[in-house]
């Protein structure tokens, strides 16, 4: 299955404990429900217990080199704790950043461990004390530490710990693979709605796994020439490709592959995907290099359009979570002492009170910063994420070896994202196949969080930029109805039209779709959170036209007829001065003859952030909507095409606000918003 050492692939460790450990321990054990009791009892006192640790930082460090648990999690804490170490001393990694930490801290005195507590701050409500824990305050002689937050931790989330089972060194390893199995089978017996349609379309070509260890053999087959109603449950590969693809499906290659290869000639990412699946008794598998024909443009538009059916529909999707390209593999070896937390208090029937290590995932995993991965993260009805640890997630339950993801002290996890990503089956898929349908503002909340998640990520290929999402599209489209009209939906125009570029750096034109659309921007994008109110309740300043505008078009090239749309709105024009570095434009002539009364401002944006691109007397702010109090107005900016004659581009975004607090007069606000209000429209085509 792996190519890791036969020694030690299939190596566990269990937590123990050194001698100075186990008195915080037995502490714990002693003293947590005395601690309780007390804290409902003395308000805002303190409390606090001083214990000794060990006599130096470097004797600290060495018991964890030996195997100490909570040791480990204390040093692991300094690391993350000293983050202003120079890092021009040689530190290449953590190894080098805590012995240089032990050098640094040679001379200090003998570390203690102050077990404090204050109740002020975890409320005043009693129900709150009942799971009051004492933090760990760790001190070195002269310099404060880090602090450790031990927590309430249920058992079923550490699964190793709760069968009394080490934590295995490698995720490749046999015991790993029995978790995943278990993962599996409950989410086949029992999460009903995880079960995909017995209807849903088969990918157009998938990979049959045969034989087993070395001699695993994988053939390329058509999926039309199956036979009807065949029960084919097949694995889908999320990954990264990286630079280089040693092995591809072209024009040139595919005999080869539909007479069958070695699966030990593949790179070692597939390879292991394949051995995992068929550890799994899974015999089918989709990749897309070698399920799709890299070389010919007409199959990877037909098969690039299907991504929704090919992720929807596969009975587990695998991701290669922790490798940046597919030679890297699956698998890791790791210490799990750095992942996993340490039990202190261990009583039947009860949670855990448990240390944790330092949340060391400030930056996202190589996968998750690849744009094509966001629709195979939230369309499979399964997914199991190898890592330096493995993760299961699917539509009814998320767990994985350690707790990590699912534990309230890494509320990172647990964001909007990953609850729109639970949601997305539910509200988009399986409500309309139910005869429910959910508010197209829960929908469109979701939406406008995709975008600017999936804006954020990177793509090997830029012209990917509308492919890589299409299939999130083509989920909704079928679910709500709606059209697509360049990343953006013809019902909610409005609202689609007003998206913000918070890249920092200056961002470029991707060449993909019109300047109105999200598309046309290589930079992350937001929306505001949600919708502000119910779609009907919202006040549109304008009118958008987005179909018969041919004749508008005349003597421009034809690509232009599909991405021109029709604005009809009161045009206010910008002039005067421009304060490019707070993206101000401090004067804008309002309703053509008047300019709002001092402190008024306009906060502008500026889609490609170069001020000295666009003439602002020749910018046009464009009110698109308001709410119902006209406490707000955004719109869009638009410049005149520098190509086609006639034409305008959008150029950014722009909003005003009504801030008391900042002297604004709600009567001068208003007769402002009138006036505007009282202009004639005019048109604007926008390309």
């Amino acid at each position: 299955m792996d190519q890791a050492p036969s020694l030690v692939k299939n190596v566990g460790v269990s937590s123990t404990l050194c001698s100075e450990c186990g008195q915080i321990c037995k502490w714990y054990s002693g003293n947590l429900d005395n601690v309780r009791s007390w804290a409902t009892t003395h308000g805002d006192e303190e409390m606090e217990h001083v214990i000794q640790h060990h006599p130096t930082f470097e004797t600290l460090v060495d018991s964890s080199r030996r195997g100490c648990h909570m040791c480990t999690i204390i040093v692991e804490s300094f690391a993350s704790y000293a983050h202003d170490v120079d890092t021009n001393e040689g530190i290449t990694d953590d190894g080098d950043r805590i012995d240089m930490l032990a050098r640094q801290y040679r001379n200090s005195g003998p570390l203690t461990i102050l077990v404090h507590i204050k109740p002020k701050y975890y409320g005043v409500r009693d129900n709150l004390y009942a799971k009051l824990i004492p933090k760990l305050q760790i001190s070195n002689g002269f310099l404060t530490g880090p602090t450790i937050s031990p927590l309430l931790t249920p058992r079923a989330s550490l699964p190793y710990l709760a069968r009394g089972a080490p934590s295995p060194l490698y995720t490749g390893s046999s015991q790993s693979l029995r978790l995943v199995k278990e993962w599996l089978d409950r989410c086949v017996k029992t999460h009903t709605t995880c079960r995909t349609s017995a209807a849903r379309q088969l990918p157009s070509r998938l990979l049959h796994i045969a034989g087993r260890g070395q001699e695993t053999e994988v053939q390329l087959v058509r999926t039309d020439t199956l036979p009807v109603g065949a029960d084919v449950r097949y694995v889908a590969l999320s990954y990264c490709w990286g630079s280089q693809s040693t092995q591809k499906l072209t024009v040139s290659t595919e005999k080869s592959l539909v007479q069958g290869v070695k699966a030990r000639s593949l790179p070692q990412t597939i390879k292991d995907a394949i051995a995992v699946a068929s550890e799994l008794g899974l015999s089918w598998i989709w990749v897309d290099s070698l399920c799709i024909i890299q070389d010919s443009a007409e199959d990877w538009k037909r098969e690039a359009a299907r991504m929704c059916d090919v992720y929807l529909g596969c009975f587990l999707c695998i991701a290669a979570r922790g490798a940046s390209n597919n030679s890297e593999g699956l698998f890791a070896f790791r210490d799990p002492f750095r992942q996993s937390p340490c039990v202190i208090v261990a009583r039947d029937g009860e949670d855990y009170v448990a240390a944790w290590p330092p949340l060391r995932a400030s930056r996202p995993w190589p996968l998750e910063a690849r744009g094509w991965v966001l629709q195979e993260r939230t369309l499979p009805p399964r997914m199991v994420k190898y890592g330096s640890y493995i993760c299961w997630e699917c539509r009814e339950s998320d767990v994985d070896e350690f707790g990590l993801e699912t534990h309230a002290q890494f509320p990172a996890f647990a964001g909007a994202l990953e609850r729109i990503i639970r949601e997305f089956y539910a509200t988009v898929v399986q409500k309309p196949q139910s005869g429910q349908v959910a508010d197209d503002r829960i929908v469109l909340k979701m939406w406008r969080a995709l975008v600017s998640e999936y804006s954020s990520t990177t793509l090997s290929f830029i012209a990917d930029r509308y492919a890589a999402i299409n299939g999130l599209v083509s989920a909704i489209q079928r679910s709500r109805g709606w059209i697509p009209k360049w990343g953006l939906w013809q019902t909610h125009m409005f609202n689609g039209l007003c998206w913000t570029v918070v890249s920092e750096s200056k961002v470029g034109r991707t060449g993909v779709g019109p300047t109105w659309s999200w598309l046309s921007v290589d930079g992350q994008v937001i929306y505001y959170p949600e919708p502000r109110h119910a779609l009907p309740e919202y006040v549109n300043l304008a009118l958008v036209v987005t179909e018969g505008l041919s004749k508008y078009l005349d003597g421009h090239p034809l690509d232009l007829h599909d991405k021109a749309i029709k604005i009809v709105a009161r045009l206010l024009h910008g002039q005067g001065a421009v304060d490019s570095d707070h993206g101000y434009c401090l004067v804008v002539e309002w309703g053509h003859a008047e300019v709002l009364p001092k402190p008024w401002k306009i906060h502008w944006r500026l889609d490609l952030r170069d001020p000295q691109r666009y003439n602002m007397a020749d910018c046009l702010f464009l009110p698109l909507q308001t709410d119902p109090q006209a406490s707000m107005i955004e719109g869009i900016m638009v410049t005149p095409s520098p190509t086609y004659i006639g034409l305008f581009e959008r150029c950014g975004d722009w909003s005003i606000y009504l801030q008391e607090r900042m002297g604004h007069s709600k009567d001068a606000y208003r007769s402002a918003v009138n006036r505007t209000l009282s202009l004639p429209q005019e048109a604007v085509i926008i390309i």
